[in-house]
């Protein structure tokens, strides 16, 4: 009976100690268990967990306030479409993630992600943001080194979920480490992804690139040797262009708003 008490009071210490609120966010409680379920799932510090949570919180009350709604044939249109761009089939794709995660999760996940562009849509047209063809022919000038027409390009992939993984070979190439590590040539020819391209390609050789998360999982290229044979012009890249200086100029707008949103929020830890 007594042993049967005890367990009763560590496991009520236990459960009011996680339920704990940590934070407050514009009247929103966040708990220590909040905190905790988002270091375990995407494998973040207690500081970055807190930062994530803070963000999310803020672009949610966002989503009501502007009232962004996202409908079922929305989700299942991104999820086709994240299909297509990966060469894979729709049967394929959620057996990988089902191996991850629930479907459900992941489209809740997607659900929040189309939420977010929706946002940002709204707040670029608010800023009038605009990139005329003046800068898109001056950007193709300063970089023309990126527009280089390549073949074949022979490289190191090194995969893994945890980005920092990568981070420390990048400081010691030589370092143990469990991320998964191919060596291939590339046919450009065959490169569909934009944002895998414009790293191989921009690149140089004896370098890496910079680290690209592609579904919860996170790629770096070694360049082991590359020559290119001519440019492209730049009707041929005009629209790169565009989509890049758009993603470019899209953060630092968004950033900047969300920054604004966090200074304003009244944000107190308990």
């Amino acid at each position: 009976m007594i042993k049967f008490i005890f367990i009763c009071i560590i496991s009520s210490f236990i459960f009011s100690y996680s339920n704990k609120i940590a934070i407050d966010i514009n009247g929103i409680a966040i708990t220590d268990m909040d905190i905790k379920n988002i270091s375990n799932k995407f494998n973040l510090s207690r500081d970055n967990s807190i930062s994530k949570i803070i963000a999310d919180t803020l672009y949610n009350q966002d989503f009501e306030k502007r009232y962004i709604l996202v409908n079922k044939e929305e989700i299942d249109k991104y999820i086709k479409n994240i299909a297509s761009s990966n060469n894979i089939s729709l049967l394929k794709l959620q057996k990988n993630i089902s191996k991850e995660m629930t479907i459900s999760s992941f489209k809740k996940d997607i659900k929040q992600r189309i939420k977010k562009e929706k946002l940002i849509i709204q707040v670029l047209q608010e800023k009038k943001f605009f990139i005329d063809e003046r800068a898109l022919k001056a950007y193709y000038q300063d970089n023309k080194n990126i527009y280089a027409k390549y073949k074949n390009i022979k490289i190191k992939e090194y995969m893994s979920k945890n980005k920092n993984e990568l981070y420390a070979i990048k400081k010691n190439p030589f370092i143990i480490s469990r991320a998964q590590i191919k060596e291939k040539t590339i046919n450009m020819q065959k490169i569909s992804d934009i944002e895998i391209k414009n790293a191989l390609i921009s690149t140089n050789k004896n370098k890496f690139s910079n680290i690209i998360n592609k579904n919860g999982v996170y790629i770096m290229f070694y360049i082991k040797s590359k020559k290119h044979n001519g440019y492209y012009s730049f009707k041929a890249v005009k629209n790169n262009i565009y989509a890049h200086l758009y993603e470019n100029s899209k953060n630092k707008i968004i950033n900047s708003y969300f920054a604004r949103k966090k200074i304003q929020a009244n944000i107190i830890y308990k």
